[in-house]
C-alpha cells in the first residue's frame, strides 16, 4: 500500500511496529554486547593470571631461554589484548544501547496515545506525529547500530542463531590461544 492513501492512524500504528521491533534489536544487541563483557572479564583473568605465573617462572626459576621468550611474548600480547579490549569498551556501548532502547520504548508510548486520541484531527495528529518522530531521529542519531545477527534474533526467537561475528571469534580464538600457551608452557618447563 503507498504511504500516500494511508491515514494518519495507519501511518502511527505501522510506525509503533516498526519502533517495536528496533527496539526489540537495541534490546538483543545490548545483551549481546554484555554477554561479550563478562566473557572479556573472565577470560582476561585467566590470561593474566598465565601471563604473571609464566613472568615469576622465568625470574624466579633457572628455565630455559625458550620458555622465557614464550613467556615474555605471551606478556607482550596480553598488553596489546588489554589495549585492544579497553578500545572495545563492550560495557559502555551495551549501556548505551540499554538506554536508547528505553527512549525508543517512550517515542512508542507517545505514538501509542496520540494514536488512541479521538478528540484530534488528522492534520493535528500529522503535525504531532513528526514532532515524535524528529525526537526518534534525534534518539538514533550518533548511537550504535545492531547486527543483522540481533534482527534475526528479534524476529525467531524459536531458533538459536550462531554469533560468527568477529567479537565472538576474537574471544574464542585468544581461549585456544591462552589454552595452547599453557600446554606448550608447560610442555616446554617439563621438557625443555
Amino acid at each position: 500500500m503507498n504511504q500516500e492513501t494511508l491515514s494518519i492512524n495507519e501511518i502511527i500504528n505501522n510506525t509503533i511496529c516498526d519502533l517495536k521491533r528496533t527496539r526489540t534489536n537495541r534490546l538483543l544487541a545490548s545483551q549481546r554486547l554484555l554477554l561479550f563483557a563478562n566473557r572479556w572479564n573472565n577470560l582476561s583473568f585467566l590470561i593474566n593470571v598465565v601471563a604473571m605465573t609464566f613472568a615469576v617462572i622465568s625470574v624466579l626459576n633457572h628455565v630455559s631461554k625458550y620458555f622465557t621468550w614464550l613467556s615474555t611474548f605471551y606478556a607482550i600480547y596480553v598488553i596489546l589484548l588489554q589495549y585492544f579490549l579497553a578500545n572495545k569498551d563492550y560495557n559502555a556501548r551495551s549501556s548505551k544501547l540499554h538506554y536508547e532502547q528505553l527512549e525508543i520504548n517512550s517515542i512508542r508510548m507517545k505514538l501509542k496515545i496520540l494514536s488512541a486520541n479521538k478528540e484530534l484531527v488528522e492534520s493535528d495528529k500529522a503535525r504531532y506525529f513528526q514532532e515524535i518522530f524528529s525526537e526518534y531521529n534525534i534518539s538514533l542519531n550518533n548511537n550504535e547500530n545492531h547486527t543483522k545477527l540481533d534482527d534475526q534474533r528479534g524476529k525467531d526467537t524459536s531458533s538459536k542463531h550462531r554469533d560468527f561475528s568477529f567479537d565472538n571469534v576474537f574471544i574464542n580464538l585468544n581461549l585456544i590461544i591462552c589454552i595452547v600457551v599453557i600446554i606448550f608452557g608447560w610442555w616446554m618447563l617439563r621438557y625443555g
